[in-house]
């Protein structure tokens, strides 16, 4: 994102960053799941590799959530106040 010197920066109001950020915090988590159910079929040789995808895979989605949730309170934020009141 370009911003033109001596004007302020723009602020954000397109839903779509913070919706793909929640998407992929929620992709984690399911992958951590998957991970999770995987390792209890898995040979026991292979488990340990699937029971460190799943806590790798939760651990980052759990971190990730909050951001994705800011993000999309900042956004919903600025599109209120984006709302110019109209008086008749």
């Amino acid at each position: 994102m370009s911003y033109v010197a001596g004007f302020p920066p723009r602020q954000e109001k397109s839903f779509w960053p913070p919706m793909l950020q929640l998407a992929l915090a929620l992709g984690l988590l399911v992958g951590g799941r998957w991970a999770d159910v995987t390792a209890q079929s898995a040979r026991a040789t292979d488990a340990w590799v699937f029971n460190a995808t799943s806590a790798c895979l939760y651990l980052l989605g759990v971190l990730y959530l909050p951001f994705a949730l800011v993000v999309l309170g900042r956004v919903t934020r600025n599109r209120i106040r984006g709302i110019e009141v109209v008086r008749r």
